[in-house]
């Protein structure tokens, strides 16, 4: 479902349906430029579309998995018509692994993305923003039982994971759902955490050195 806003009413707009089940989670639009992503199946794989004009149009997209999926995306950021990203996770063997894909203009593929829990359950990446070519973030989760915060940069040549709180703990659950970045010193993340059977909001802020955690509601 895609949805538009014309300045007066939200309408529903034809999108591709490529499979017996789709799903967008993430959307990011700069001026001509408009990028929609999420997942189709069965098997599950990833979707990204486009939209050219009038029209929404699927553009093909890796599916990295050793096995029938799933492959996912979650979140796009689009700084250009020639830089994008996307992100989400895939599964590898009994484990599942964050996924980046990178759009260049011309096509979808995929970048290397650092793993801290290749050992366990999950490498999930939910959301990313970008500011600029050489400056993006791209948030999430790992872990098994417990979860911990995952953060990763791109500093214009491979993404790189930062240090980021974990105010659930090392026996608790904390997930990053969602970040925006105004410039290489400015960004926000959010999501919640939780220790037992006490949890909370979560808000994050990186200064330009570091990520800490800010009192929110």
């Amino acid at each position: 479902m895609i949805l538009h806003w014309n300045g007066i009413k939200w309408t529903q707009v034809t999108s591709p349906d490529p499979t017996g089940y789709n799903d967008l989670s993430g959307v990011a639009a700069k001026v001509g430029i408009t990028w929609a992503v999420g997942s189709g199946g069965p098997p599950v794989e990833t979707l990204a579309v486009h939209r050219l004009g009038a029209t929404w149009q699927q553009v093909p997209s890796p599916n990295p998995s050793t096995r029938s999926g799933p492959n996912s995306l979650s979140g796009v950021a689009v700084t250009s018509g020639s830089n994008a990203w996307a992100v989400g996770y895939y599964a590898n063997g009994s484990t599942d692994q964050g996924l980046i894909l990178h759009w260049n203009g011309s096509a979808w593929t995929q970048v290397t993305s650092p793993q801290p829990g290749s050992g366990l359950t999950f490498n999930i990446l939910s959301k990313v923003a970008a500011t600029s070519a050489t400056n993006a973030w791209a948030v999430g989760y790992y872990g098994g039982l417990y979860l911990q915060t995952f953060i990763v940069r791109w500093h214009g040549s491979s993404w790189r994971q930062v240090s980021s709180p974990d105010p659930g703990g090392p026996f608790g659950q904390s997930i990053i759902e969602d970040v925006a970045a105004t410039s290489a010193s400015d960004a926000w993340a959010v999501g919640f955490y939780g220790i037992g059977s006490h949890g909370g909001t979560m808000i994050l802020r990186w200064n330009g050195t570091a990520w800490t955690q800010v009192t929110s509601p």
